[in-house]
């Protein structure tokens, strides 16, 4: 019980470390000259590709 208990703290504690450093990188990276253009949807916090030719 101990052991499983520990795990999901750390998947609960990876996953907000995760969201944080998504949330820095949207805050601070500009990503207009990146081809494939990556574009980051504010509302789920999800790193999309754009292919363009």
């Amino acid at each position: 019980m101990l052991k499983s208990l520990c795990a999901e703290v750390n998947t609960v504690i990876c996953e907000q470390d995760n969201a944080d450093m998504l949330l820095w990188a949207q805050q601070h990276i500009h990503c207009e000259g990146i081809t494939p253009a990556i574009v980051f949807s504010s509302r789920t916090r999800l790193a999309h590709f754009i292919v363009t030719f």
